[in-house]
């Protein structure tokens, strides 16, 4: 093995030294592969956000019919009731119910859809800083992977160096040896 080591040239010996470089690199590499794997989003954001509208789309609409149900029962409930279809007094409970129906109807759905729009801000300020993180580590993943190439590179370099020097010390030594 030393024999066959000091028969090369420091170019050779450079580049079995850079082949060895290179697989710890590329094992290096595809450990980066690998966590990228993992870091691959769980879900499409597009396809997602059309499921959320969806299902947010047949909640309220599940609510409003229930919500409307209810006032009409209560509606016919009241107006059903015997003498109150002509009457002064009648009316203006019917008025009053109607009022007090439209302000329930009305505080219930503002409360609720309060609520939608603060989950869907919650919903998509979520996904923006997964995003977000996912994009930062990708980024911070190509930079590394730069680095590696430049260190790889700065390392052959000096290993080419060092074995040129090499073989000059032994010229020189045999030199003045003779």
């Amino acid at each position: 093995m030393e024999a066959e080591y000091s028969e090369k040239t420091p170019e050779e010996r450079a580049a079995v030294y850079a082949k060895q470089q290179l697989e710890i690199y590329q094992n290096f590499l595809d450990s980066f592969k690998e966590d990228q794997a993992a870091l691959e989003l769980p879900f499409d954001f597009a396809d997602k956000q059309m499921e959320l509208e969806t299902k947010f789309k047949k909640e309220e609409a599940k609510k409003l019919e229930k919500q409307t149900k209810k006032d009409i029962n209560e509606w016919e409930d009241f107006y059903g009731a015997p003498g109150y279809r002509t009457s002064q007094q009648g009316l203006n409970t019917l008025g009053d119910k109607l009022t007090k129906i439209m302000k329930d109807s009305l505080g219930k759905a503002l409360k609720r859809h309060n609520g939608a729009i603060s989950n869907r801000e919650q919903q998509l300020t979520t996904r923006d800083t997964v995003i977000r993180n996912y994009d930062t580590c990708i980024k911070q993943r190509k930079m590394l992977e730069g680095l590696c190439k430049t260190i790889f590179q700065k390392n052959h370099d000096l290993y080419l160096k060092h074995e040129r020097m090499l073989d000059e010390e032994k010229k020189l030594r045999s030199e003045l040896g003779q």
